[in-house]
């Protein structure tokens, strides 16, 4: 009999030994968890960030590279020359009646029903504008 009592006294000493052993290992498991998946998880964000700033920079310098080179044309002399023989040149072309008549009897005709689908002013003042620029 005392070694049956002793045996049980022995196992529930054990389990009573055992559950904290087991609930403290949880808790580490948990905590350990929690930390690792944090760790991944700013990781993941400070990757992100940097891919970000890396594509900011590139678009910046995109931006000034077509920046500098508009001031650059801007400035030259060619390009200045070039617009002012355009325009003298678009103002001394002459007008030749029956084109203008033609187009317009296109955009009347033929191209009437595209027209009217997809825009709201009436073909009328587009042929209007078109009289303007002489």
């Amino acid at each position: 009999m005392y070694c049956r009592s002793s045996r049980a006294i022995k196992n529930r000493l054990s389990i009573v030994a055992v559950i904290p052993l087991l609930i403290t290992c949880f808790v580490i498991g948990v905590l350990a968890y929690q930390e690792g998946k944090a760790a991944v998880t700013k990781e993941i964000e400070n990757n992100l960030v940097s891919r970000r700033n890396a594509m900011q920079a590139q678009v910046e310098h995109y931006v000034q590279t077509i920046s500098d080179q508009l001031v650059t044309l801007a400035g030259s002399t060619m390009v200045v020359d070039a617009s002012r023989a355009f325009s003298g040149a678009f103002a001394s072309y002459p007008h030749v009646r029956e084109a203008e008549l033609s187009l317009s009897r296109f955009y009347e005709t033929q191209f009437l029903d595209q027209y009217r689908q997809k825009n709201r002013v009436t073909v009328s003042a587009r042929v209007a504008c078109l009289r303007d620029l002489k």
